[in-house]
């Protein structure tokens, strides 16, 4: 269960980086242009983030029986 918390939690918060901030531990990876979400780097992005990964989650797996 550590990892696996560990792998959803770099996970949320690399995608409310990289929107975010325009920005990957650091380094740029959003051309210069880019403007940033400002509501994914404040505590309720996260929630926004999280249910939208599960919505993907739910999309894309299959369904179980």
């Amino acid at each position: 269960m550590g990892i696996g918390f560990t792998i959803a939690i770099t996970l949320i918060s690399s995608v409310r980086e990289i929107l975010g901030i325009g920005t990957w531990f650091g380094v740029q990876v959003m051309p210069e242009g880019y403007l940033p979400m400002d509501i994914l780097i404040r505590p309720a992005g996260g929630f926004i983030v999280l249910g939208l990964l599960l919505a993907l989650m739910n999309k894309l797996l299959p369904k179980k029986a």
